[in-house]
């Protein structure tokens, strides 16, 4: 029988590691910044307080159209996109491919990883998409 894994469960290091300065791949180290794409003020100055805990500054964006246009300028310099999943009427994986092809087509190297957050449950099925375009799906509970 293997001892039961005593791993903090609400560690920070993955972001820790998200934020770095370089990598094995040699990606310029990068401004400790994340775009929040977030509708609801409540939940949004939430997860402010919680991502400047960790030390990253946010700047936050009430619509995807505003996200994108942070996203596409020559000084953009986040390093997490943050967007709030929890409006099941609305489509999200279209939304976040939007985002991502925003910043590949403004000609820089790297871009910024892709956190999708949730109040409510979403489905397999969507979280599949989303992952499978290579952002990562949280519900908080």
């Amino acid at each position: 029988m293997r001892p039961a894994d005593t791993t903090q469960a609400l560690s920070n290091e993955p972001l820790k590691s998200l934020t770095s300065g370089s990598n094995c791949q040699n990606r310029p180290a990068r401004a400790d910044s994340a775009l929040l794409i977030d509708q609801d003020a409540m939940h949004s100055q939430c997860l402010i307080e919680c991502l400047a805990a960790l030390g990253l500054s946010v700047e936050l964006c009430s619509t995807v159209q505003r996200g994108k246009i942070k996203l596409s300028g020559r000084d953009s310099q986040f390093e997490l996109v943050v967007l709030n999943v929890s409006d099941a009427s609305k489509p999200w994986n279209q939304f976040l491919h939007v985002l991502s092809e925003t910043f590949i087509n403004s000609g820089r190297a790297y871009g910024p990883k892709y956190l999708c957050v949730s109040t409510v449950q979403r489905d397999f099925t969507f979280v599949l998409e989303i992952e499978d375009m290579g952002a990562r799906y949280v519900y908080e509970r």
